[in-house]
């Protein structure tokens, strides 16, 4: 694990070299290639070396590309940010399936789904098109997405789970930098949407500390415009070293409280490999 890592660090600097001095190293290549063709005075012997050695740089150099180039089903493990907007998933019916996992992350909780198709005229409202930040899907969630499906972690019983998000790889944390959420439909009242980050201790034995940052915002009756979260703006902490994130929200009204639906989109996220 330690030298897949340590090679992928290598392969990721390396193509960021090569990015940075395109245009020399393009040059560079070119002169070396016409040096060892036309230079008569050397035997050919060594021309020919020479210019093996040209292609087999050229090889190395394409396979570090290809190991740090990303596709969509790989768990993204390094220092830039990902921004996942779910709009590859098939969502010809309405709805749609969630892939477990999903771009390194496994999802409870959530179903993808697209508020424009016509399955959704008359039960989704047109102010609740901008779940869709990124069209043309969105992830909705609620408690209730849950009760079909068995608890993935021992770490989240089934009487006390939330939808939530965590890595697929249990080597993994991942830091959450913002995320675009709203509460559906007309709530006649106050919703509160609450956001839990749990951080991993140094000690890969004990997955969870038991620790956790909080942060919720609340929204009042009416409809509502899709709210860009910048967790690290708005909590004035960094949600980093994170196991998993829960996200819920409640519908408060005369001193009680109810689960609501609700929407996200566009998660900018960072793994990173411990």
């Amino acid at each position: 694990m330690i030298l897949k890592h340590l090679l992928y660090r290598v392969a990721y600097f390396t193509t960021a070299l090569l990015h940075l001095h395109w245009n020399e190293l393009i040059s560079a290549g070119a002169t070396i290639t016409v040096m060892c063709l036309s230079n008569t005075k050397q035997p050919v012997v060594l021309r020919l070396f020479r210019l093996h050695a040209m292609v087999m740089l050229c090889f190395v150099l394409g396979a570090l590309f290809d190991q740090v180039s990303a596709s969509s089903g790989q768990a993204l493990i390094g220092t830039s940010s990902v921004t996942l907007q779910f709009d590859d998933l098939e969502t010809n019916h309405g709805w749609g399936d969630l892939s477990q996992p999903y771009a390194g992350l496994v999802f409870d909780g959530f179903y993808p789904f697209k508020p424009s198709h016509p399955t959704f005229e008359g039960l989704i409202s047109v102010h609740d098109l901008n779940c869709a930040v990124s069209k043309p899907n969105a992830l909705h969630g609620t408690r209730y997405n849950l009760q079909t499906r068995p608890a993935s972690t021992k770490q989240q019983p089934q009487t006390t789970r939330l939808p939530s998000l965590r890595p697929s790889n249990e080597d993994a944390v991942f830091t959450l930098e913002s995320i675009k959420m709203k509460p559906l439909n007309f709530p006649i009242n106050q919703v509160r949407m609450h956001l839990r980050g749990v951080r991993a201790t140094s000690d890969s034995s004990a997955p969870e500390d038991g620790s956790a940052l909080e942060w919720s915002v609340d929204f009042p009756a009416g409809f509502h415009d899709v709210f860009h979260v910048k967790l690290e703006e708005f909590t004035h902490q960094t949600w980093d070293n994170l196991t998993r994130v829960e996200i819920w929200a409640d519908f408060h009204n005369a001193g009680s409280s109810m689960d609501w639906e609700f929407c996200i989109d566009d998660l900018a996220v960072e793994f990173f490999v411990r």
